[in-house]
């Protein structure tokens, strides 16, 4: 096997492929490419014998992550079961992974709304045999397009259920020792030294950068790495194990504690317990095993390839966990340490050490960019040098420094605030660079999900256009590197040449947002942007924003919005609006004489470049040569709901009548003012409210479809059963039970499309 461990690691990789995108093309091309290098005479029997058998056993081994469990399968309440996982514990949440006796399966418990000031029984911990009391369900399947598809993300790791739990009370255990369970308490332990001990910012950088615990880190801080792809330097990566085999090496030999021999059993010895003491993530994993696996064949007297070296932890962790395969950390992981083994030659030409660290930071990025794309679909193109300066950065300051911090707890808190003072001045002002180089240098990509050939393309051309630049053929790379940017560039040009436009109103509960995307990108505008209330403050949430418009817009490659148009003040109708400015431009707000808009926000709006656009009943819009007639308000009626603004289109050979939240009373004027109006496509008003929506409306709009944004299970009892009657000749389409609803148009012929079966 030695010199073709990565022929297996290639099967494993194809098939699961394959089995990711239920689509068994990549298994039948790795093969392919298998038997042309054996035709030949690349590779021998042996590897060709050894990449047939290995794909065999992973196209079984492997699990598709496609589908979800049957409701049918749940046991009935209480679960008997084993705790399989560390116990995390945040001051609105409770989450540990269980694994339930009687169906064997692995199942995700979960307390939302936890008070902190709850406490968590000592009995509940790592290995505990335990019966709980709760109410076990398979999560609702994203109903949006781009959204998070929580339920997949749970059956992909190979958790079928989530059990939800009112308090820690309904857990009964008992048991749970052993090493893992002890190093975990241990871990916990000292988590509670840091914190206790330790400056507050400096315990929140130790805890993340030396046991796996982010959580002290401020959100607007993980936000701002995960943006300009730094998001690895805050969890514990192969960077940081590097760094501590390195030091736990030299520490053993230079001090002439021990020998080389026994540095290096230290090392096998120490790696699996910190891989718990971690957290276990797959970049943990992935390093520990490789210097494991180094160290343990130059023991045996094996001298392999750090290619073969990296697939044998390939290959083991699969073997360990079937379903870290589709972690997003351990691909990320493996591609950019497989992308800097392959590269390594190229790395050593450059004679400037700052040079190294930046060609570095450019193949890390570009091997890594289409996962980026499908999985974020965001990427800074500058994070490239950002990377090169704050990693350096991290590695001969920071990480040390969150290392060495654990010497500090003996000393009195005089001493470590002192010493914490000083890293922290140091680093916030790091900290103000990154957040500098964010408002002022933020040119950022987004684009949708790559398809799998499209994906295949990039990576064929990156290897060839390294080839080039290693093997000093210039012009080879600088044709490689043309065709790369071709690659890059596709997907995001791809919309300005399609004749195909989209309107799309998402399903965000009790809300309204709805999307237009016309032909050939000409525009994207929206009507409605609205949110939930945060129930903590009264105010406006951005749930909706963050976890629904965005993902949709991203996953559409758009980050401009050539208008939105608020219908009326409601925050099921405009909460969103605020949350949008900071992460999409947007040309102009339109909304109705009669809207009222605080000064602050008018100041906000001037200083973003966003024009404020007043319509009234008669004018006349056009955004990106669509027409849009105004139909009301005509003049002020008092209410908010009332003075809902009231717009008629023609798109995709329909007629289209946004209503807002108008009344009867409302379209019983419009009624009289447009003695001829009819529609195709009704937005019914108010959800489907009693309050709207009359039998003579309806009959005289006519409309061939209706379209309701509605909450499941909403308080209000919408849509209103007198309503849906009177839509009886209609096709009524409604987003709590068919999610987003998608019109898809060429010219004047389009279809309507349910994001739920």
């Amino acid at each position: 096997m030695k010199g073709y461990w990565h022929i297996a690691a290639g099967s494993g990789l194809a098939a699961a492929f394959g089995a990711g995108q239920d689509n068994y093309w990549p298994v039948a091309v790795y093969l392919l490419w298998v038997f042309y290098l054996h035709l030949r005479g690349r590779i021998g029997r042996l590897p060709t014998a050894i990449a047939l058998v290995s794909m065999a056993f992973f196209l079984v081994y492997l699990p598709s992550p496609q589908g979800l469990p049957d409701t049918k399968d749940i046991p009935a309440s209480p679960y008997i079961g084993e705790i399989a996982s560390a116990i995390t514990v945040t001051e609105s949440r409770l989450e540990f992974l269980f694994r339930e006796a009687e169906a064997g399966s692995l199942v995700s418990v979960t307390q939302f709304n936890r008070s902190p000031t709850d406490g968590l029984p000592s009995e509940i911990r790592y290995g505990a045999s335990c019966v709980i009391a709760g109410n076990m369900e398979i999560p609702s399947p994203s109903s949006n397009p781009g959204q998070f598809d929580y339920a997949n993300y749970l059956y992909s790791n190979g958790i079928s259920y989530q059990l939800l739990i009112n308090s820690s009370e309904a857990i009964r255990c008992e048991g749970g020792s052993g090493v893992a369970a002890a190093l975990l308490h241990f871990r916990h332990t000292l988590l509670q030294l840091v914190t206790d001990n330790l400056g507050d910012n400096m315990a929140a950088w130790t805890s993340a950068l030396v046991l796996g615990d982010d959580s002290l880190i401020p959100e607007e801080t993980v936000k701002l790495f995960q943006r300009w792809s730094l998001s690895h330097v805050l969890a514990i990566s192969g960077l940081h194990v590097g760094l501590l085999a390195s030091f736990i090496y030299m520490f053993f030999v230079k001090l002439n504690i021990t020998t080389k021999e026994k540095a290096e059993w230290s090392l096998l010895i120490f790696f699996p317990f910190y891989v718990l003491m971690a957290g276990g993530e797959p970049s943990v994993l992935r390093a520990s095993m490789m210097i494991c696996t180094l160290v343990l064949l130059r023991k045996i007297g094996w001298k392999l390839h750090t290619a073969d070296i990296l697939s044998i932890a390939f290959i083991l962790l699969i073997l360990w966990d079937r379903y870290v395969i589709y972690h997003v950390g351990f691909q990320l992981s493996f591609a950019v340490t497989f992308s800097l083994i392959l590269s390594a030659g190229w790395f050593s030409q450059s004679e400037s050490r700052y040079f190294q660290i930046l060609n570095i930071s450019v193949v890390a990025q570009l091997m890594i960019l289409p996962l980026l794309f499908t999985y974020f679909n965001y990427f800074q193109p500058l994070s490239i040098l950002l990377n090169s300066l704050i990693v350096p950065y991290f590695s001969l300051f920071v990480i040390p420094f969150s290392f060495l911090s654990f010497l500090l707890i003996p000393l009195p808190n005089s001493v470590v605030h002192k010493i914490d003072a000083c890293f922290s001045w140091l680093h916030f002002h790091m900290l103000d660079l990154i957040h500098w180089v964010d408002n002022q240098a933020s040119f950022p990509l987004v684009m949708g999900e790559w398809p799998l050939w499209l994906m295949v393309a990039y990576y064929v051309t990156l290897i060839l256009f390294m080839m080039g630049i290693e093997l000093g053929k210039k012009k080879e790379a600088v044709i490689y590197s043309c065709c790369l940017v071709s690659v890059i560039l596709y997907p995001a040009l791809q919309p300005y040449f399609s004749p195909e436009g989209k309107i799309t109103m998402l399903d965000v509960g009790q809300a309204e947002a709805i999307i237009v995307e016309l032909p050939y990108r000409r525009g994207v505008f929206m009507v409605d942007a609205g949110s939930h209330f945060s129930y903590s403050d009264m105010e406006a949430s951005d749930h909706v924003f963050e976890r629904v418009i965005k993902p949709y817009l991203y996953s559409h490659g758009i980050q401009k919005l050539d208008a939105v148009i608020v219908t009326h003040e409601d925050t099921d109708h405009s909460g969103s609006l605020d949350f949008m400015m900071d992460q999409i431009k947007m040309e102009q707000v339109i909304t109705s004489p009669f809207y009222v808009v605080e000064e602050g926000t008018l100041s906000i709006w001037q200083r973003k470049g966003i024009d404020h656009t007043m319509a009234k009943g008669g004018d006349t819009i056009r955004i990106g040569g669509q027409t849009l007639h105004i139909l009301a308000p005509i003049e002020d009626r008092g209410s908010v709901n009332q003075n809902s603004l009231v717009f008629y289109t023609q798109v995709g050979g329909k007629s289209w009548l946004f209503t807002g939240d108008i009344t009867a009373e409302e379209e019983k004027e419009m009624l009289k003012r447009y003695l001829l109006l009819k529609a195709d496509v009704l937005k019914v008003a108010h959800h489907g409210s009693n309050t709207s929506t009359s039998m003579e409306f309806a009959v005289q709009i006519a409309p061939e479809y209706a379209l309701i944004s509605v909450g499941r299970d909403n308080r209000y009892g919408h849509p209103a059963p007198d309503v849906i009657d009177t839509l009886s000749q209609t096709t009524v389409l409604r987003t709590d039970t068919h999610g987003a609803i998608q019109f898809r148009f060429h010219g004047k012929r389009g279809t309507f499309y349910r994001y739920l079966p």
